[in-house]
């Protein structure tokens, strides 16, 4: 039983570490590098990322600058980088400048019904977690493997890991929020 509530924790960190990148991911007031880096490139008949064609750097406020190693590669990023965040970088040589503009307060509210829904996306997959693992310590006591204290203290301790995990997703989520309304 020990080694499931193990299982059960990994599943749990796994949903929030997915949550916080796809959050990264998310624009917010301030650009990240997680925005460009996994944007796909048609380039030399297959697609790679942005990440494999150059270097990323933020110049704050709200610069992207990406350093491509191949010339030729230049203009399909740019355009790719266009297409994905719906803006208009400017390439000097091999460097792609990507200024973000200002979020309106309508992209901030759209933004942030994203994010909240992501949310409870994660809390439900969670929740469905929480039931099959309550049910298997139910079964395990059903079967005799364990007491009935045994089966009270296994509930407690997946209790106790859901609320760490659903913490954790509320601080993600309120910094992400926070992040928007900058």
């Amino acid at each position: 039983m020990e080694q499931t509530l193990k299982e059960f924790e990994f599943n749990l960190q796994k949903i929030s570490s997915e949550l916080k990148a796809e959050f990264l991911s998310l624009r917010g007031s301030r650009p990240t590098v997680k925005m460009v880096e996994d944007i796909k490139v048609e380039i030399y008949g297959q697609k790679m990322s942005v990440k494999q064609l150059g270097s990323i750097t933020i110049a704050p406020p709200r610069e992207i600058n990406i350093s491509i190693w191949d010339q030729t590669a230049v203009n399909a990023t740019s355009k790719a980088i266009a297409d994905a965040l719906e803006v208009n970088p400017s390439t000097e040589g091999n460097l792609i400048r990507t200024n973000l503009p200002s979020l309106t307060e309508e992209r901030k509210e759209g933004l942030i019904k994203s994010i909240s829904k992501l949310a409870e996306e994660a809390r439900i997959k969670i929740r469905s977690l929480r039931d099959s693992i309550n049910k298997k310590i139910e079964q395990s006591e059903e079967n005799k493997e364990i007491n009935e204290d045994a089966k009270f203290r296994y509930k407690e301790k997946a209790q106790k890991i859901v609320s760490e995990v659903n913490d954790n997703i509320e601080k993600l989520l309120e910094n992400k929020i926070s992040e928007i309304k900058e």
